[in-house]
């Protein structure tokens, strides 16, 4: 069962608890067996349109959910990245991924790491020899051309939405080396000028605020529940009460309130990226008085 598939079946769900109905009183309703309901919202068998539609009716689900839930219906078989296959994923990368596709905007608060959607391939791979030394080096690159693969999403026809926040100590702790780092960093300018894409930087100074605990990540869709995500290294939470979402809202806002404007932030990104240079061409000088030595 695909993701698309297993959030249909989770809201499926969710609307027939929420109405207080069982699984027999829907069957009844609808005119099938109870077990083809039971079959519905645990794998998705015998879910066809026009059982969608029969049971989005006698939820009496509001239009625009409604035509959430068909859309997402109608996208059950369309190829994505998880069809590729020279791309190697764990289940939460793939169904991160599946999430992702989805999404019509993304607001992502970062403190110590550059976005996955934002990393170049010399820094992830450099994220990913460091600290997930217990993969092989194939496992490594695999994981890394997926992460890459998944910048499509800011170049389609339709952009994503793609809303970030930096805290400053992610443009300026040095992965991979400075000359990575810099690569890095001007392909992080490069991206702020994406369609879609809008980057700011939350600096140092700013005191006590709702980014100092945790990296997250809300995915808002057209028509269906919005998402937060809570990464780590164990496994990846994803969080769906309205009371879990409304309260990271307000997180968002409070951190999207101190973080500079844009060109306040290309301007710090810059000013790191001209001192990662500078120590670049410091280092190549050392090495070459070493060698004249």
């Amino acid at each position: 069962m695909n993701i698309r598939m297993r959030r249909l079946t989770a809201e499926l769900r969710r609307l027939r608890e929420g109405l207080n109905l069982t699984s027999r009183e829907v069957a009844k309703q609808v005119g099938i067996s109870v077990s083809t309901v039971s079959r519905i919202e645990n794998t998705g068998q015998g879910l066809s349109r026009d059982a969608l539609v029969e049971l989005l009716t006698l939820y009496k689900v509001p239009r625009a959910k409604r035509q959430g839930l068909l859309r997402l219906m109608e996208q059950l078989n369309e190829p994505g990245l998880l069809d590729r296959g020279d791309l190697r994923t764990n289940e939460d990368t793939a169904n991160w991924i599946g999430l992702e596709q989805d999404a019509a905007r993304i607001c992502n608060y970062e403190s110590l790491l550059i976005p996955g959607l934002l990393q170049t391939f010399p820094y992830a791979k450099a994220l990913f020899d460091g600290g997930e030394s217990r993969l092989s080096e194939q496992e490594r690159t695999g994981r890394t051309n997926a992460r890459i693969a998944r910048q499509s999403l800011l170049r389609r026809r339709t952009p994503l939405d793609f809303r970030v926040v930096l805290h400053e100590a992610a443009l300026r702790e040095t992965v991979g080396g400075p000359e990575v780092m810099h690569g890095q960093l001007v392909h992080l300018l490069e991206a702020a000028c994406l369609p879609g894409v809008d980057l700011r930087v939350l600096p140092f100074g700013r005191g006590a605020h709702a980014g100092l605990t945790s990296p997250f990540v809300i995915m808002d869709y057209r028509g269906l529940p919005s998402l937060v995500l809570l990464e780590n290294k164990v496994a990846d939470l994803y969080l769906e009460e309205k009371a879990d979402i409304a309260a990271y809202r307000l997180y968002w806002q409070d951190i999207w309130g101190l973080a500079h404007t844009p060109d306040k932030s290309s301007a710090l990104i810059r000013e790191v990226a001209r001192t990662l240079h500078t120590a670049e061409k410091g280092h190549g000088s050392g090495q070459l008085a070493q060698k004249q030595l």
